[in-house]
């Protein structure tokens, strides 16, 4: 029972001595505490302090965006969305807010108001590589794939060296069944990072779809030489192999697909 007590009066004269402490703390205190919590991934501490933030700073539209950064890294998009709109009504300019407002949405499957927040985005700013590389995702998850080829081609056309726009228009020229110049877009991956294994394994594929079967197995080695777990790519060089009659090679990649 002393123990107790002893702990409960060290308890409540650490609680009396922090207190004042809280009390003096700052806005920009609140916001160093949020940004802390937040890059050590411990979002609901950083929506937290964030809202204590915005208790002082109402209009903090760097507050209100963090918080919906968090809110969404949470899988809380509908109050992420609340907290992205709330920062437009005070700055309807900012294209990076409205990005993250259509990423929102769209992962709640919002497609039609997703697309609104990229299109606005671009009208700010019509080289934003994000909107229109986001504007093209949420097309293809419609399936509007000619809508998203000419989205991620713009993407780049900004900027070449933007892989991930070239690999999503690999993508969706495939689903077109436009097997080269599917090909191309991953050869532009591949450009760009020889060890991107997952462009090796794309363009394996659609040599196999064009019935180039020795091509196709190079692309898939490639790969797997990269990953040698790679078991998408041991399995689709075993198709290939097989297309080819080579059937004791088919097997061993068979194997070490898993």
């Amino acid at each position: 029972m002393f123990i107790k007590a002893e702990f409960v009066l060290y308890l409540i004269i650490f609680l009396a001595l922090c207190a004042p402490a809280l009390s003096q703390m700052t806005a920009d205190d609140w916001f160093d505490q949020a940004t802390n919590s937040y890059n050590s991934g411990f979002y609901d501490s950083a929506i937290k302090y964030f809202d204590k933030v915005l208790e002082m700073r109402p209009a903090d539209t760097s507050a209100l965006i963090n918080k919906g950064n968090a809110l969404s890294l949470s899988g809380r998009h509908e109050e992420a969305i609340a907290s992205y709109d709330r920062a437009i009504q005070i700055n309807p300019n900012d294209t990076a807010v409205l990005i993250n407002k259509g990423l929102a949405l769209g992962s709640l499957g919002n497609y039609s108001p997703a697309l609104d927040a990229f299109d606005r985005a671009i009208e700010l700013n019509d080289n934003s590589t994000d909107a229109w590389v986001d504007r093209g995702n949420i097309l293809m998850a419609q399936s509007r794939y000619d809508e998203a080829i000419a989205a991620f081609s713009k993407a780049t056309t900004i900027n070449p060296q933007l892989s991930t726009a070239w690999y999503n228009m690999g993508i969706a020229l495939s689903e077109r069944s436009r097997f080269e110049e599917a090909i191309t877009a991953f050869d532009n991956v591949i450009r760009i990072n020889p060890q991107d294994k997952d462009a090796w394994q794309a363009k394996g594929n659609m040599l196999s779809d064009l019935g180039r079967f020795e091509q196709a197995i190079s692309a898939y080695d490639n790969a797997t030489k990269i990953d040698p777990q790679y078991s998408d790519a041991w399995n689709n060089k075993g198709v290939a192999l097989k297309a080819l009659n080579r059937n004791s090679e088919a097997d061993e990649a068979f194997a070490k697909a898993g």
